[in-house]
C-alpha cells in the first residue's frame, strides 16, 4: 500500500462517470465542516465488499500471492478510529473511516443533502490509484462506499476494490 495513500490495511481502484466541471467543488479543507460532522472522535467498522486483480497486458498473469493475499482479505471486517475535525499535519483529509493523504489530493468533491462525493487521484513511479467515495451523513454518523483502483508497473496488475464502512461518533480526541 502507497505511503500516506487511503486505507491502510487495503491492497489498493474506479473512473467517476461526471466530469471535474459537472460537480460543484467542495474545498478538502472545509468538507467536515460544510458536512456538518461533529468534530471528535469517530468509530469506524467496515468490511472489504468485493475485489478483483486484472492484468493490465493482454496474456499477462496474475502472481498467485497476490490473489491469495486478496481472498484473504475480501469479507474481512475492520475497525478504525479517527480524530475529525482537527487539522491534518500533512495537508490530507481525514472522513471517518478514510484518510487521502496530502500527495493524493481529492479533484471532485460534493457534499449537499447529506450526500457526499468525492474523487482522489494520485500516481507516480509506475503507480496510479483513483479512489470514489459515496457516503450519506449525518451530524454524528456516516455511511460510505468505496471504490479504490490501483494500477502498478511492477507487477502490471490492476486492482479493484469495494468497500462499505458505518461511523459513529464516540466522543472528543
Amino acid at each position: 500500500m502507497r505511503k500516506g495513500y487511503f486505507w491502510t490495511s487495503c491492497l489498493a481502484a474506479p473512473l467517476w462517470i461526471a466530469s471535474a466541471q459537472a460537480l460543484p467543488q467542495t474545498e478538502p479543507g472545509n468538507l467536515v465542516q460544510q458536512m456538518g460532522l461533529k468534530p471528535g472522535r469517530w468509530h469506524t467498522t467496515g468490511r472489504i465488499v468485493s475485489g478483483q486483480i486484472l492484468p493490465t497486458e493482454p496474456g499477462g498473469t496474475i502472481p498467485s500471492e497476490l490473489q491469495a493475499e486478496l481472498r484473504k482479505k475480501l469479507g474481512t471486517p475492520f475497525e478504525t478510529e479517527d480524530c475529525i475535525g482537527r487539522p491534518t499535519t500533512n495537508g490530507g483529509l481525514i472522513l471517518p473511516g478514510i484518510k487521502i493523504g496530502s500527495d493524493c489530493p481529492p479533484v471532485e468533491s460534493e457534499a449537499l443533502g447529506n450526500r457526499l462525493r468525492l474523487k482522489s487521484i494520485c500516481g507516480e513511479d509506475g503507480f496510479k490509484a483513483e479512489t470514489e467515495v459515496e457516503a450519506s451523513y449525518q451530524t454524528t454518523t456516516m455511511a460510505a462506499k468505496i471504490r479504490v483502483s490501483a494500477f502498478s508497473g511492477g507487477t502490471r496488475t490492476l486492482t479493484k476494490l469495494e468497500l462499505a464502512t458505518s461511523s459513529k461518533f464516540v466522543g472528543p480526541c
